[in-house]
């Protein structure tokens, strides 16, 4: 059975209630990738692309061109099924294609980097570059807080860096613009634009340049629910009794053990999508302020995104069932074969793992809740780096079983 998502017209700001459907950029059965441009609309503000973070085949019914459409409604459809040009006549589409308005135009996006595995969003730290600067390839735009460490934008096009911008302090998700680039120093504008805790523009205005002299005060984002998606082969769960839920909500609650039945869903008519879920699911936050707490004496300040990442995941982790083995390794020809090989001593070790894991394969199971093992054949390392701001990165080495040394 095909997956439907909505692609609903988006909310540019807090005053806008119904956009104008301008342009479709794509048509019914056309393929679409993330980060595409579907459509353009006009709000009350410019005329805007509308563009799409879920891949799949664009499906109507499509809204007419000049129509208006209210904030939250659908413009179109995606499917994951090649061919499906339309949903059902009737059809309910509870789950959401993720989308985003950027101007129309507006140059080349510099987009918010996943910088590790954990990351869905980033806050910005500074802009080193102001909107009309030169931008050459390599150079560092920005520098941005993840959940692990406040780590440089680096980007690799050439041009004018413009607006709209997002303020420092501002919270975006991976995958979305914090600013643009332009060919023209004259299409270059400063407009700076405030997004929440929440991803919503709150404000527009015009950009100022930080004093040298002067840090940006960054505010402390509020926590998000994790993003969740359904993988693996396991059955969805039964829909409960008297109550609607979506295929992909009920194949989530399959995947993460937890019980629809008294979950309060959010979709139309009340049906459960994947999103009430998830917000079933305990965060990392939520567990780790559940265990007993220590009082500590001293006045303490507001922890950092990135400190308080660390803090949850550490805390958290308490609760899972662990053993510890230790053992004192001669690494000298662990070593020897690396150099010989001409590799680092790390990409040796992932190896040396991987192939132990072939004999005990055992080692690499992992814990599902609630009571289930996860058997994995697939080999990823992490492999902790610290970094010069006491934060951590986890560069993932992916595959190593498939990989020679």
């Amino acid at each position: 059975m095909s997956q439907h998502y909505a692609i609903t017209m988006p909310q540019l700001s807090d005053t806008m209630t119904e956009g104008v459907v301008v342009t479709w950029e794509k048509q019914a059965g056309d393929r679409v990738e993330r980060g595409d441009i579907v459509a353009t609309v006009e709000t009350d503000k410019a005329i805007m692309d509308v563009e799409v973070f879920k891949a799949g085949y664009l499906a109507g019914p499509l809204a007419d061109v000049g129509a208006t459409i209210a904030v939250g409604a659908a413009l179109g459809y995606i499917t994951d099924t090649a061919g499906d040009v339309a949903i059902a006549a009737g059809e309910v589409v509870a789950e959401l294609a993720q989308t985003e308005m950027i101007p129309h135009h507006a140059g080349t996006p510099i987009v918010m980097p996943q910088l590790s595995d954990t990351m869905t969003e980033g806050v910005v730290v500074t802009w080193e570059k102001q909107p009309g600067d030169v931008i050459k390839r390599g150079d560092i735009v920005a520098t941005v807080e993840t959940d692990k460490a406040i780590m440089d934008v680096e980007v690799f096009q050439e041009g004018f860096l413009s607006g709209p911008i997002a303020d420092v302090g501002s919270v975006v998700e991976v995958g979305h613009p914090m600013g643009f680039i332009v060919s023209d120093a004259s299409k270059a504008n400063d407009t700076g634009v405030t997004i929440s805790s929440d991803h919503k523009i709150k404000g527009t205005h015009q950009v100022a340049p930080h004093p040298a002299d002067k840090p940006a005060h960054i505010p402390t984002p509020k926590a998000t629910p994790a993003q969740i998606a359904a993988s693996g082969n396991a059955a969805p769960v039964a829909r409960p009794q008297g109550r609607q839920a979506s295929p992909y909500a009920r194949k989530v609650a399959a995947q993460l053990g937890v019980n629809l039945s008294g979950l309060a869903g959010s979709g139309p008519s009340g049906v459960i999508v994947a999103a009430d879920v998830a917000r079933a699911r305990p965060s990392m936050q939520e567990v780790a302020h559940s265990l007993p707490q220590v009082d500590v004496p001293g006045q303490g300040r507001a922890m950092s995104s990135m400190e308080k990442a660390v803090s949850h995941a550490m805390t958290a982790s308490l609760t899972l069932p662990t053993f510890n083995a230790t053992m004192n390794i001669n690494t000298a020809a662990l070593t020897a074969a690396a150099k010989a090989n001409k590799v680092s001593v790390t990409v040796a070790i992932a190896k040396a793992c991987s192939v132990a894991m072939e004999k005990f394969p055992r080692m690499n199971w992992a814990y599902q809740p609630v009571d289930k093992l996860v058997e994995r054949s697939n080999h990823d390392f992490g492999v902790a780096v610290s970094s010069n701001d006491g934060g951590l990165v986890v560069p993932i080495l992916h595959g190593i079983e498939k990989k020679p040394l």
